[in-house]
């Protein structure tokens, strides 16, 4: 860990010597490796937290633990940092690779929590550690549980005793959360415009064409049918639609579906609603309008809040005329961190208009 950063000086130019003939026994043992570096050349990755090098997703991206810092923390340790751009709710894929010493070892490869200083990581725990299998590469995977900068680590300890500092690669790829949220619709025209709000676990707009939200029905005993789509924009997803016309009169259930490059895919909680017979008769929003979130209903029907945000289940809450009861904090998984993990109504029911839910959220 980031102790010490050792001053220019004879000792360090003995150590980075050291380091150059025990790299070489060690690529000389560890068979071809996709790129050649040495001790004395630039490393993409910086000595610090604060310089950290950003990663740029799907690319691949090269350094060097030889030539990070040198930390005096019982063994000499030789660290490489880059710095991890994460959105709340990110599927995180690290696929690396590096060369193997005389003995098998290589890095070792740690994520740290968003906010993490230099000053803070000696004592710190990683968010997620991986170390290479017997082929010198591996894949890290892991689920952001906050916004912000996650310092992302390659570590290598003192040369010939338990990993040789050397040349590392690797490339991260991400896929978003989404969460998406119906207006509630009672009497579904047969046509007409819908408007989903498409928002990440922080309750941030999505706005991407890449992200498409399809608008799909189910009536009873079949498969369900998408019937209008349209890409994220603003935070919403503005969706023209039909019905087609064997569903008229029926009783179905509605839901929201979203899907696209470097997302996950993710549905929104169904509803109920009757399809009218003639255009004009509900199209899904009030007074026939282009799409509302305001409830048409006069009950609150508990929406399914578990794995939501605080900040979303108070949205997903009130535009079901519910309200947010009494919270209360437990300890849970990283995934499950500032997620609600339990509601105290099961979604679906009806309550009056206005009362509340109660609500367990991991911390």
């Amino acid at each position: 860990m980031t102790a010490y950063v050792d001053p220019p000086g004879p000792n360090l130019a003995a150590r980075r010597g050291r380091l150059i003939r025990c790299a070489t026994v060690a690529l000389a043992t560890g068979a071809a490796f996709l790129f050649a570096a040495s001790a004395g050349a630039l490393a993409d990755g910086a000595p610090t937290i604060a310089g950290a090098t950003p990663v740029v997703y799907g690319q691949l991206e090269s350094g060097n633990t030889a030539n990070g810092s040198v930390t005096t923390d019982g063994a000499d340790g030789y660290e490489s940092y880059w710095a991890l751009s994460v959105t709340n709710g990110d599927d995180v894929t690290i696929d690396w690779q590096a060369p193997l010493d005389v003995n098998g070892n290589g890095p070792v490869l740690s994520a740290y929590e968003v906010g993490t200083t230099d000053a803070a990581v000696e004592d710190a725990d990683p968010f997620e550690s991986d170390t290479l299998g017997t082929n010198g590469q591996d894949e890290m995977t892991f689920t952001a549980d906050e916004t912000g900068i996650m310092p992302v680590q390659f570590e290598s300890n003192e040369c010939c005793e338990e990993s040789v500092p050397g040349p590392y690669e690797f490339t991260a790829t991400v896929t978003h959360a989404v969460n998406l949220t119906v207006p509630t619709v009672s009497s579904l025209s047969s046509s007409g415009t819908v408007t989903v709000a498409v928002e990440d676990p922080d309750g941030a707009g999505i706005s991407d064409p890449a992200l498409t939200v399809d608008l799909q029905v189910q009536a009873a005993g079949q498969a369900w049918t998408t019937i209008g789509s349209a890409p994220a924009s603003g935070g919403a997803a503005r969706i023209t639609y039909s019905v087609p016309s064997s569903l008229d009169g029926r009783t179905v259930k509605l839901q929201a579906l979203a899907q696209g490059a470097a997302y996950q895919t993710q549905t929104s909680d169904s509803q109920s609603a009757t399809v009218a017979a003639a255009p004009g008769s509900g199209s899904g929003h009030p007074k026939g309008g282009s799409g509302s979130s305001r409830h048409t209903g006069k009950a609150c029907v508990v929406p399914s809040l578990v794995g939501k945000k605080l900040g979303s289940a108070t949205k997903a809450l009130a535009g079901a005329r519910c309200r947010v009861g009494h919270v209360r904090r437990m300890r849970a998984s990283h995934r499950a961190r500032s997620r609600v993990i339990w509601q105290s109504h099961v979604p679906g029911s009806h309550l009056r208009a206005g009362a509340t839910v109660g609500l367990v959220v991991g911390r």
